[in-house]
């Protein structure tokens, strides 16, 4: 198993595809969540800040806004904080008969 955590996210930040590393992670609910609309944080201002890196980077993928790759830390209750890396990803990739782009999330 990879030791990372890889979130593909759609264009809308919605989660598309996620590796076991990831999963296993989300599933316990501890600073980073896994939710119908995408990822959010469990402290209000990581999760705002999440979102907000989250839309520059689809916006880049949709040729709006200029990111490439940003950093940010999520605290977790029980462990020390996540490493959360947002990459935008320009390529064509078919998921369940849908072509779109998709954007990545490392998480360690």
């Amino acid at each position: 198993m990879l030791p990372t955590g890889v979130i593909f996210l759609g264009p809308n930040g919605e989660i598309a595809l996620m590796n076991r590393s990831a999963t296993s992670c989300l599933a316990k609910r501890d600073g980073l969540l896994a939710t119908r609309e995408g990822l959010l944080a469990e402290q209000p201002h990581e999760s705002s800040l999440l979102a907000k890196t989250i839309l520059e980077a689809t916006s880049t993928g949709n040729g709006i806004g200029l990111s490439t790759q940003r950093t940010l830390q999520v605290s977790r209750r029980t462990r020390p904080a996540l490493q959360v890396v947002i990459v935008q990803l320009r390529m064509q990739l078919t998921v369940l008969s849908r072509s779109q782009p998709l954007h990545l999330s490392l998480t360690r």
